[in-house]
């Protein structure tokens, strides 16, 4: 999945102002069913918010789909840039080898979130990839709507400028908060890579049309979260689902 599931948007993290830093462990896993076989995925991700307007991330992940493993490590950093402006940056490194066939696994990424209104935010967002033999730039425009504090709407454009990803497509998120677990959805359609959904990866084949759909939530468990979601996807006439479980662990808070 394009980040759609793993990483909420920079200024949903730091808008709330935290006051005390924090650390957080995510442990994940994901099964994979398609018509060339299964596969999965685990990762493993450290979340520090300093309290100050920054968020540091790392993590590693191990994925599998029919005859294609590869193994990525990620780290990352967003921090408040005055009242309005929130920069990201990120970047995720790794190989992998489809049969005998070896490949490299490099995506960066950089990313900006602006306040225009008290619930509006604009933003812009490029990344870098070389995954095997596609390489190219992705760059995203699109906008949150935070309507309220239990509601968020985010909308975005996703292009590519150059290169041989050949994507073009929108895709749509809505979360919804209530006071015993958070509820969200989505759905993508255009057309694109398939390396940029974890299918295909190793290949350089472009331009497939995308349908996709997901939802999930994510449920309380005594100061720790617990994130269950379902994906549906389809490339062309490949279509995959996906379950993923995703624990949330705090492991400390400094006031």
């Amino acid at each position: 999945m394009i980040r759609l599931l793993a990483f909420a948007s920079l200024c949903c993290v730091l808008a709330a102002r935290a006051e005390s830093s924090s650390h957080s462990i995510l442990l994940g896993g994901q099964y994979y069913q398609m018509q060339a076989g299964r596969g999965g995925a685990q990762t493993l991700d450290w979340v520090y918010e300093s309290g100050k307007g920054t968020v540091y991330s790392s993590g590693f992940g191990n994925f599998a789909l029919a005859e294609t493993q590869w193994r990525l490590g990620r780290a990352g950093i967003a921090r408040k840039a005055g009242g309005r402006l929130i920069l990201g940056a990120q970047a995720s490194l790794g190989s992998g080898r489809t049969g005998p066939e070896r490949f490299p696994y490099r995506v960066l990424e950089a990313k900006l979130d602006y306040l225009l209104a008290p619930r509006v935010f604009a933003k812009a967002a490029t990344q870098h990839f070389h995954v095997a033999g596609t390489r190219g730039f992705l760059s995203s425009f699109g906008a949150l709507f935070p309507s309220s504090r239990s509601s968020t709407l985010d909308v975005t454009y996703n292009f590519s400028p150059g290169g041989n990803l050949r994507t073009r497509f929108f895709a749509a998120r809505h979360d919804r908060h209530t006071s015993k677990a958070r509820f969200f959805g989505g759905a993508a359609t255009g057309r694109t890579s398939p390396v940029l959904f974890n299918l295909g990866v190793g290949s350089a084949a472009g331009n497939k049309q995308l349908r996709q759909f997901f939802l999930g939530s994510g449920i309380p468990l005594h100061g720790a979260e617990l994130i269950l979601s379902f994906e549906l996807i389809r490339l062309n006439s490949v279509s995959r689902s996906a379950f993923a479980i995703t624990f949330k662990i705090p492991i400390s808070r400094d006031r």
